[in-house]
């Protein structure tokens, strides 16, 4: 069985976003308590909530890399150039196998 036909488990999912809501929650709290200016209570909070929710959802997007969304690998683009490769194999010239010239055999003979 390959992984990726292994879905990603749903309870998995969500206790990352309940974890997530719960630090959203609790950061300004516990911050505030930490630095005593308000301004640096809502950067480094911000900060703190903004990163990891980015993170949940970049981890959402490459969950599934091949769809139709926006940011999905195309997958029948590079099928396809794939076979583009497949049938080069195919042509006649690429059946011959190099040769050394006889410049090139002179010159391994002088070393």
């Amino acid at each position: 069985v390959k992984i990726t036909y292994i879905p990603f488990p749903f309870p998995y999912a969500q206790i990352c976003d309940l974890l997530l809501v719960f630090h959203w929650l609790t950061a300004p709290v516990v911050i505030s308590q930490w630095v005593t200016a308000p301004e640096w209570a809502f950067m480094f909070t911000f900060i703190q909530v903004f990163i990891l929710w980015g993170l949940n959802y970049i981890a959402s997007e490459i969950e599934n890399p091949f769809g139709t969304d926006a940011n999905d690998l195309d997958g029948s683009g590079m099928q396809e150039e794939m076979n583009r490769h497949l049938l080069l194999l195919i042509k006649g010239e690429s059946q011959t196998v190099p040769g050394l010239t006889t410049e090139a055999l002179r010159f391994r003979e002088m070393e």
